[in-house]
């Protein structure tokens, strides 16, 4: 009772249908685990990106500040500069005000004085 392998493998089609199933699903899975993992991977770049930028964004605001900041301190000297010319104390005394006030912080520079 030998049995011709032709006919074991044209025999059971079955077989071969439940092993190329189970291959499709095998690749289907791999495919969707590392379409999940790119964009999982994407994410984070973008959220690594937004956060740079977002540093970026608040080191150019506080430059800018900084600008304003040396632009109002001019126009205020021409205000002081105005104020002298008219003999205005009031202006000026306002400024020598704010002036020693800044400078008024105390500092230590150690316990021998």
């Amino acid at each position: 009772m030998a049995s011709d392998p032709m006919k074991r493998l044209r025999g059971s089609p079955s077989f071969y249908g439940v092993v190329a199933a189970l291959l499709l699903v095998v690749f289907v899975a791999a495919a969707l685990f590392f379409a999940r993992a790119i964009r999982v991977e994407e994410q984070e770049h973008l959220a690594q990106n937004d956060a740079i930028a977002r540093s970026v964004a608040a080191s150019i605001e506080a430059r800018e500040q900084g600008y304003l900041n040396v632009l109002r301190s001019y126009a205020r000297r021409s205000r002081f500069r105005e104020s002298m010319k008219r003999r205005d104390r009031t202006e000026r005394a306002s400024r020598n005000r704010r002036r020693t006030t800044a400078r008024a912080t105390p500092f230590v520079t150690g316990t021998e004085g």
